[in-house]
């Protein structure tokens, strides 16, 4: 079926909520939501009601709960302009000024996150949260492929991301979806793929990294990070989409003091020193960019987006 968006709209807690699916679009849902309330509510509400849309096993772009009587908006996506470096801070301010007065929250656990808001008795449509941690690139929730899958399915181990070495094809394009990796103020290693975060594989992932190639300073974009403190035993990590069990990373760092910085990877950037420099972000030119993109998104629906 292709992947997919999907909606909840919360109006009358006493009687449930509404759940629709958007299945035909190329981009994540953060161009819908960029239309504002009065836009996007109505379009949602135009779409079919899809009560199976929420099966695990279904890949997704991304999923928008929209409480109406609270004013909250809670969403994830796993792909556009929301999680690409240069332009996460300009949706973000779209989104508040074509959401004003609403309280705006990025799902950093996916589906994990609209079930606890939900509770209990309107949750009954979602998924089971995830044993293990899964991410699926360039971010968010969602079900690995192949015959690895079948065999980590059955252990309940982690999928380790791939190395990606100096120069690689892959560090060429203006987003690339990788997780840069520090170790002290003495590496820096570089990670892609479509599997969990290397947070998840614990101290383990200090050996596994020992003999990947030295990056010795990455200065471009990242879908991810990673910094670890050898010495003090710390370890900090951030990531601009969803992971699944995001707040109980530190049960696989016993002993050690775990930190989430949820996409703040300026944190990351100061604690690495010069071993990650990414670069600054020209907000007013990544406005004008995601403007310009939503008003092209929203032109195939046949409705203006936000300023």
């Amino acid at each position: 079926m292709g992947d997919r968006t999907t909606f909840v709209i919360v109006d009358d807690p006493a009687a449930g909520h509404e759940l629709y699916c958007s299945r035909s679009d190329t981009a994540g849902p953060d161009l819908d939501l960029l239309a504002g309330p009065g836009v996007v509510v109505p379009f949602i509400r135009s779409l079919d009601r899809d009560r199976a849309s929420w099966v695990p096993q279904e890949r997704y772009s991304g999923a928008a709960l929209i409480d109406l009587r609270r004013r909250v908006l809670l969403w994830f996506a796993r792909r556009g302009s929301v999680v690409e470096m240069r332009h996460r801070p300009a949706v973000f301010e779209l989104l508040r000024r074509a959401w004003p007065g609403w309280d705006i929250r990025w799902s950093h656990e996916g589906v994990a996150d609209l079930r606890t808001y939900l509770g209990p008795a309107l949750a009954a449509d979602l998924p089971a949260v995830p044993q293990r941690p899964v991410r699926s690139g360039p971010g968010g929730i969602g079900e690995p492929s192949g015959a690895v899958a079948a065999s980590e399915a059955v252990s309940g181990a982690v999928v380790p991301s791939r190395i990606v070495d100096p120069g690689a094809e892959q560090l060429a394009g203006p987003d690339p979806a990788v997780t840069v990796v520090t170790i002290d103020t003495d590496r820096c290693l570089v990670l892609g793929g479509r599997e969990a975060h290397p947070i998840a594989e614990g101290p383990a992932v200090l050996p596994r990294l020992a003999g990947a190639t030295d990056h010795g300073r990455y200065s471009g974009r990242a879908a991810a990070g990673l910094h670890i403190d050898t010495t003090r035993r710390r370890v900090g990590w951030w990531l601009l989409d969803a992971q699944a069990q995001a707040r109980e990373m530190a049960k696989h760092w016993p002993t050690w003091t775990v930190e989430f910085w949820a996409d703040d990877w300026q944190r990351h950037s100061q604690v690495a020193g010069a071993r990650f420099t990414p670069p600054a972000i020209d907000l007013g030119a990544a406005l004008d960019t995601v403007h310009a993109r939503a008003v092209e998104h929203w032109a195939t629906r046949g409705r203006p987006a936000a300023r």
